[in-house]
């Protein structure tokens, strides 16, 4: 998949390979607004997928009914380390 605008919380999660949490998705400077037809969005998660300081991909997700908080990242981590574990793997096997 190519991405051709970062300047979105998706975006910035890519650049800065830095989680983020906002829970006002449409204000937070760090996403410069919602495009025009994007289905609402509420509250973000993105957390980037690293493994030996390489950027090997990323996740989101959105608008659950309690929001995010920075725990949501912990909770978040097993399902982090899998993803980047089969990513790794499939790269390797690819290759």
């Amino acid at each position: 998949m190519e991405f051709r605008n970062l300047d979105t919380l998706f975006g910035w999660v890519l650049r800065h390979r830095e989680p983020i949490v906002t829970n006002d998705a449409v204000h937070d400077l760090r996403g410069g607004g919602i495009p025009a037809g994007h289905p609402a969005l509420r509250s973000f998660l993105g957390m980037p997928l690293e493994r030996d300081g390489e950027l090997v991909g990323m996740f989101a997700l959105a608008n659950p009914p309690q929001g995010f908080t920075t725990g949501s990242l912990d909770r978040l981590a097993p399902l982090a380390a899998a993803a980047t574990t089969l990513i790794a793997a499939y790269r390797t096997e690819a290759a």
